[in-house]
């Protein structure tokens, strides 16, 4: 029998593309973890859109909109709950 001897380099590539599959396989279903950093992200996203509305709210104390800026942002806001973004 014939023994193949493989450069060095090639060695932990091939290590590295195997243990990346194995990895990829196991990520079917989501555990707790991935299940917690979701809640996570949804706290964030909601904090954000908090944050943006009252920033919305004080710029307009200060400088109240014109009928453009409110239809704009009627339009803005249907676009939003129309895509759930």
């Amino acid at each position: 029998m014939k023994q193949f001897n493989l450069p060095a380099s090639v060695k932990p590539l091939g290590l590295g593309i195997l243990l990346t599959l194995a990895l990829l396989a196991g990520c079917s279903e989501s555990g707790p973890a991935e299940e917690a950093g979701e809640r996570i992200d949804d706290a964030v996203e909601e904090a954000g859109d908090r944050i943006e509305e009252a920033t919305r709210e004080a710029e307009d104390a200060i400088d109240p909109p014109g009928p453009a800026e409110r239809a704009g942002r009627q339009f803005d806001d249907a676009m939003e709950r129309a895509t759930g973004d």
